[in-house]
This record gives C-alpha cells, structure tokens and sequence, in this order.
C-alpha cells in the first residue's frame, strides 16, 4: 500500500493543518498556565488530527472501506451501512467528548470551565467529523468537495470549530492564572 501524497498543495488543507497545530499550541499554554492538566487532551486531540490531515489518512481509510465493500458483496446496501455508521459515529464521539469535558472541567470555576467543556466537544466533533469522512464514500466526498465563494465545504466544516478551540484555549491561558497554594 502506497504512502499518500503529503506534498500536493492545496490551500485549505494546509490552513487547516496550521489551524490544528496552532490549537494544540494553545491549549498546551493553557494548561501551563491555568495548571490544567485537562488542557492537553483537546491538545493531543488537534495534534493527532493534524497528523491524520498532514497524512491524508482519511482518502487512504476510504479508499479501504471501498475495497472492502466490494470484497464482501455489500455493495447494495453500502449507502445504509454508511449512513448509520456516520450518523452513530459523528453522535456517539460529541456525547464521550461532553461527558469527558464535564468531568474534566468540574474543578475550574467559571468561564475557564466553559471554555474547557467547549473545547472537548469540539474536539470530539472534529473526531467524529474526521471518521465521517473516512468512512463515507460517494455522498459525502461529493458535499465535502462543493464550493461555496471558493472554498470547499469540507475546509467550512473543519476550519471554524479548530479556530474556536485554539481562541478558547487562548482565552483561558491570557487571562490572569489562579493562585498557587
């Protein structure tokens, strides 16, 4: 199996790939600096999905899932089986990342607690976002590659919710750090 073309350009893949980077920077600060060791699990998360992005393992991950339903005959009831799986996939990782996100921000007080929660069930959706398109074919590769005032889709689902969680991080590490005693 072939490595997949890390060096073709594309402006929003590679934004997108600064975006994560930049949010997994943000919440490492904000866990320096607010003490909150829970910081780095959404920074973790950015990281891991900038690796995924940088690797195009999403096409590779697709292109299996095509092979294998061919392998098996599933053709026919491909579109089913992928609408529940994105559906159930997409649902199931927001709800373990709100529930992660509530526990871990139970110990902060106010806006920092919030923006920890928001971080972690944005970084779930992107998770689950990530999988969605790994998982989907012919659907979802199409909506994902429209082109609304000429930028794809796929860059205005990804691109905001990675800026939101680099802002609340950075939010969270600029303002004054709790005393320490």
């Amino acid at each position: 199996m072939a490595m997949p073309d890390v060096t073709t350009f594309s402006a929003g893949r590679w934004i997108t790939i600064v975006a994560y980077g930049l949010a997994s920077v943000s919440c490492v600060l904000a866990a320096r600096k607010r003490d909150t060791p829970a910081w780095l699990a959404p920074a973790a998360t950015c990281l891991l999905l900038l690796l995924f992005r940088f690797l195009s393992l999403d096409n590779r991950l697709a292109d299996q899932a095509r092979g294998a339903f061919e392998q098996f005959g599933l053709g026919t009831y491909r579109r089913m089986i992928q609408a529940v799986c994105c559906f159930s996939v997409f649902g199931i990782s927001i709800a373990v990342a709100a529930i992660a996100g509530s526990s871990a921000s139970d110990k902060l007080g106010g806006r920092h607690r919030k923006s920890l929660f928001w971080s972690f069930v944005l970084a779930g959706g992107l998770v689950g976002f990530a999988i969605v398109r790994s998982i989907s074919l012919h659907q979802m590769d199409r909506l994902l590659a429209m082109g609304i005032a000429g930028m794809q889709v796929n860059w205005l689902i990804e691109i905001p919710p990675v800026a939101a969680i680099a802002a609340l991080a950075f939010r969270s590490s600029a303002t004054e750090a709790p005393p320490s005693g």
